[in-house]
């Protein structure tokens, strides 16, 4: 499958540099959607003549737009629209072990639930909502062979998502919800901010845990951003981590 351009196109004679104008151009192209996630986008050299521009011009353009991670480059294939890294939450948000060089621990996702709730702070001002308006709630549990060892709620726009049960919720149970919303809203995961706290278990996570209330546990938040700096979840998680510990690699 090819994007590439047909015909010319003019950059205008603003004082911004080319390159900028170029990357900006680029960028609307897979912000508007007409670049999916995953679609190759025209060549270099097709771009380069389609805004009658050098290629030097072209690759600092592209090149912006992978640090930025709106592309990716395969060696010998090409430049693609970026998807969101994550084939398993367990491979990059959910790794358990019991020391560095461990192996992961695996478990299966259980969706315990999805609801439209009432908008409340201070989630609608993270996800840059008005204070009244509604969200999607989802509630998971990830289970090992042990037991249920974390319980994560994300909370979702509803004004984001049309049609939210039925596009969503039912492959919840199969896929990741970053996945899901990838490939049925084509809103890739850009990047993620999180905290890092200590809670101390309620009736209902000790419930789902299978913990005492009052047990200490880990807390973490997590806010996602898609295209235009758009934060779109917002997700709250508990880890019992009595045998196991999170793991993070910054790299």
């Amino acid at each position: 499958m090819s994007n590439n351009f047909v015909g010319k196109k003019q950059l205008s004679n603003h004082p911004i540099p080319v390159y900028y104008q170029l990357q900006n151009e680029l960028k609307s192209y897979i912000e508007d959607g007409k670049w999916a996630p995953g679609e190759p986008i025209p060549s270099s050299r097709n771009i380069a003549e389609t805004y009658n521009v050098s290629m030097g011009t072209v690759q600092k353009a592209i090149a912006n737009l992978v640090k930025e991670k709106y592309l990716f480059c395969v060696q010998g294939k090409g430049t693609f629209v970026a998807t969101t890294d994550i084939k398993q939450e367990s491979l990059r948000y959910t790794l358990l072990r019991q020391h560095f060089d461990g192996d992961d621990l695996s478990f299966k996702v259980k969706l315990i639930g999805t609801e439209r709730v009432d908008g409340f702070r201070p989630v609608n001002r993270y996800l840059k909502l008005g204070k009244h308006e509604e969200l999607f709630c989802v509630k998971r549990v990830f289970v090992s062979r042990s037991g249920p060892i974390v319980y994560t709620i994300s909370y979702l726009p509803c004004n984001m998502f049309e049609n939210f049960e039925d596009k969503v919720a039912k492959l919840l149970g199969k896929i990741t919800l970053y996945e899901v919303i990838e490939q049925k809203y084509g809103l890739p995961t850009v990047r993620n901010k999180e905290l890092f706290s200590i809670a101390v278990a309620d009736e209902e996570i000790a419930g789902i845990l299978e913990i005492r209330i009052g047990t200490p546990i880990l807390s973490t938040e997590m806010l996602s951003y898609t295209y235009k700096e758009q934060p779109y979840e917002y997700r709250v998680t508990y880890w019992e981590t009595g045998k196991r510990k999170l793991f993070r690699e910054i790299i």
